[in-house]
């Protein structure tokens, strides 16, 4: 057992050792070539030098190899390059005291200028970089690192494009002028939704617009609606109409249909005395003025002829409303000669089946008092007898109106 032991310490030794000896000539060959990337560096040719650091770096990452390589590309003017290792040797040099002066370097590089090169066809289109007239193409020219918005004009066409210039790197632009604008109709519902095209707005409903040709686009969104989104397709001297219909979103009320603000109504109705005298049937015809109905009610109230003069208030304008009435009753028996007048006060729901701007078709539901006093019965050879009374009605209704 003891003999098992010693070979395992030998042999983790033995192991052990190996590992160093071969980190030892790692280390003396990335020496090395460290030092011949040096004397390439010395003698100016810096992509013998790069190749020498990298060699080293591979055996033995080290920043002072990452720094030179960034820099002997910078020399060479690959830029790009330049800056993945400087981000590199930012990473692996976290405490060194030029890590910010190289971090800058990093976003210099980024912003170096470029040349810009754009072509069309046809040439000759007026190029305006970031709103200023540069010349027209094919054209060519230095341009500060960054985003630039590129236009190009010809006869009445405008063309737009972003591009973008980092590290000195040049920059080609070429574009295919269309030969006449087409435009471009949103119309549909509802009146006042944002139109966007190309992500960029547009307008409100119902827009017109003038487009280059090509696809486009087009999205029309509002609050508390579904968003309607399409591809359309511009052509050259043609309109295009997009009809965009919104659709409620899903959790949102449906808002209540346009309502006329003038119409006629007529109906029919009937019901019954709660307090069990008789039945009520009724003709009803008038104007409604948005939520205001003034109408004529002629028929029988339990047994008796009447005329009322009503006027009914829906309390709002949802399409199950509650309202109240108000109306002046002319009664009389027939076959007696009894006549007279009243009032009544009456309450209830109103429920719009249907409604647009040209119609709607109504139910309604009513309860309260109908009272008639100074109900005069005329008998011959006796005297004038006079009576009153009090009727609870309970009547449905079907109104429609129009205009």
């Amino acid at each position: 057992m003891r003999s098992l032991v010693v070979a395992v310490v030998v042999w983790c030794s033995l192991g052990l050792g190996i590992a160093r000896a071969d980190e030892a000539a790692d280390r003396e060959e990335a020496r090395k070539e460290f030092t011949a990337g040096q004397a390439a560096d010395r003698q100016k040719d810096w992509q013998l030098a790069i190749e020498h650091y990298l060699r080293a770096n591979d055996l033995l990452p080290h920043p002072n190899a990452m720094f030179n390589i960034a820099t002997d590309y910078e020399r060479l003017g690959k830029l790009r390059e330049a800056a993945v290792w400087y981000q590199r040797y930012v990473d692996a040099a976290q405490d060194s005291p030029d890590r910010d002066r190289v971090v800058r370097t990093l976003r210099e590089l980024s912003a170096r200028s470029g040349t810009l090169t754009i072509r069309s066809i046809p040439s000759g289109a007026r190029v305006l970089v970031d709103g200023a007239f540069v010349g027209v193409t094919p054209y060519s020219g230095p341009a500060k690192g960054g985003g630039h918005r590129i236009v190009l004009e010809s006869e009445g066409q405008r063309t737009e494009r972003n591009v973008k210039i980092e590290y000195g790197e040049p920059a080609m632009l070429d574009v295919t002028l269309q030969d006449g604008s087409g435009t471009l109709r949103v119309e549909g519902t509802p009146v006042g939704a944002l139109v966007t095209v190309d992500n960029r707005p547009a307008g409100s409903l119902p827009v017109t617009l003038s487009l280059p040709p090509g696809v486009h686009r087009v999205r029309v969104s509002m609050y508390g609606y579904a968003p309607f989104d399409t591809l359309s397709a511009i052509s050259p001297n043609k309109e295009t109409a997009v009809n965009a219909q919104l659709g409620h979103a899903l959790g949102e009320i449906e808002s209540a249909p346009p309502k006329m603000q003038f119409g006629y109504l007529f109906g029919i109705g009937g019901g019954a005395d709660l307090k069990g005298e008789g039945g009520l049937f009724m003709l009803e015809f008038g104007a409604r003025v948005t939520q205001y109905d003034a109408s004529v009610r002629i028929g029988k109230t339990i047994g008796l002829t009447a005329i009322d003069l009503l006027v009914r208030w829906a309390l709002t304008k949802a399409r199950v409303a509650p309202f109240v009435a108000f109306g002046y009753s002319f009664v009389a028996a027939g076959g007696t000669g009894a006549s007279g007048t009243g009032y009544a006060l009456l309450g209830g729901l109103r429920f719009d089946v249907s409604r647009s701007e040209r119609h709607s078709l109504s139910v309604i539901a009513e309860s309260g008092i109908r009272y008639y006093g100074g109900l005069t019965t005329s008998v011959p050879g006796e005297a004038p007898t006079r009576d009153s009374g009090l009727v609870v009605p309970f009547m449905a209704s079907l109104l429609v109106s129009y205009r």
